[in-house]
């Protein structure tokens, strides 16, 4: 397991065993890259999101859909600057009323 925290703070590239620290969406799958990975999994807030959103980096997009309300919540892309067309190719109820939507572009 590779960890890379995207940051936009003053932290340079740092890599040690458990946590790398990049700068941008590009330079997060290159160093995943140098080491061996092919796919990335984003986990992240709305910016992260968007980060990679707009940096044209999404392929696939796992929704899960919970049974709770959230009042206002955490938007999937927060000030995003790009638009992205989905196809729902799969649907997968997870138990408890959890849905699992599979999108691609």
């Amino acid at each position: 397991i590779l960890t890379l925290v995207l940051t936009n703070g003053t932290k340079k590239h740092v890599d040690d065993k458990l946590v790398t620290f990049v700068n941008s969406p590009k330079q997060a799958l290159e160093v995943a890259s140098s080491k061996g990975f092919e796919t990335v999994l984003i986990a992240g807030g709305g910016a992260t999101n968007s980060a990679f959103l707009d940096a044209n980096l999404i392929s696939e997009i796992f929704l899960s859909v919970h049974p709770l309300n959230l009042n206002e919540g955490i938007k999937l892309f927060q000030g995003a600057k790009s638009e992205m067309k989905l196809k729902l190719i799969d649907i997968r109820e997870m138990g408890e009323g959890l849905v699992e939507l599979h999108y691609t572009r």
